[in-house]
């Protein structure tokens, strides 16, 4: 799936509720301060439902969808909320080089990029604010890692022998996840064997993307587990633990975390690419934010 695909879809979550009026609505869910409206995931769901039927693409049912969806909101919603608390602003020059630099990596320009959004039924102006929430969202999330982790400055120096060690060069992994959580009404040991009964399905044939859709609580869920290309300094630590140069097709797990069980698949492997070591620091060294916003909804939920 493209990039700006992967937006246009948060896109539609988060404004495709105000689409068409309805006559009664509801709270469905209370996120702090702010609400899930069930316009906002009845519309959601429409609109997976339907880029799932465009492009051919299996969905479960409407109850597991259903979850997945609310999942998913609650995640923008905080999100939103801790970008707005710390005073994330982002102008319009940087939302300018953003917005070209999802053009460049869809071989598109900016004029082709925004026909493409709106034909898929968003406004230009939509996505550009849409765009705009998410870099907001990214920069809260990164000070949230900085607030939780210290990073002492002999780990940074450790790290960047490690890598002068390797011959300054890495190899490109595309990754699917699928996190089965822990939660107050089941037994550890029962979430592990449902985990080790997923890896055995995957193991004989099971779609990945479909058995993530189904039963993933991750971040990328609704993205069928998909994590996209990702370097090992890039990925959270969790998961760059437990890739050692596996081949394409590999799936690993399931393993644990402190918020559930993981299992991951290596869609694809490309090239070496030149990692220079002054480049060495704190990303290095922590773990992707969206890991840690998933336990953060655990606690609130």
């Amino acid at each position: 799936m493209k990039i700006w695909k992967s937006i246009i879809f948060t896109t539609l979550l988060s404004c495709g509720a105000v689409a068409a009026p309805v006559e009664l609505d509801k709270v469905a869910v209370i996120v702090n301060d702010g609400v899930i409206l069930q316009s906002d995931i009845n519309t959601a769901m429409k609109t997976l439902q339907a880029n799932a039927r465009q492009s051919g693409q299996n969905i479960p049912s409407a109850s597991v969808l259903k979850d997945q969806v609310v999942e998913k909101l609650i995640i923008d919603t905080l999100q939103g909320q801790e970008a707005e608390r710390i005073g994330v602003r982002i102008d319009d020059n940087r939302l300018n080089q953003a917005i070209a630099e999802i053009a460049r990596n869809n071989n598109q320009t900016v004029e082709q990029l925004s026909a493409s959004v709106q034909a898929e039924g968003l406004s230009y102006s939509e996505f550009r604010e849409q765009i705009r929430k998410e870099l907001a969202a990214s920069e809260a999330r990164n000070a949230l890692v900085r607030r939780r982790i210290n990073i002492l400055p002999a780990e940074v120096d450790s790290l960047a022998e490690q890598l002068s060690q390797q011959t300054n060069a890495t190899v490109q992994y595309k990754v699917g996840h699928i996190q089965l959580r822990f939660t107050d009404d089941k037994d550890k040991s029962e979430v592990e064997a449902e985990a080790n009964e997923l890896v055995k399905k995957l193991k004989d044939g099971a779609n990945f993307s479909e058995m993530a859709y189904t039963y993933s609580k991750g971040p990328k869920a609704l993205q069928g587990g998909d994590w996209g290309w990702m370097r090992k300094e890039e990925m959270p630590t969790i998961f760059a633990d437990q890739i050692k140069m596996q081949n394409k097709g590999s799936i690993i797990g399931p393993f644990r975390s402190g918020v559930g069980f993981h299992i991951l698949k290596i869609e694809d492997v490309k090239g070496l690419e030149t990692v220079a070591v002054t480049e060495v620091n704190a990303r290095h060294i922590l773990i992707k934010p969206t890991v840690i916003l998933s336990d953060m909804v655990r606690k609130k939920s």
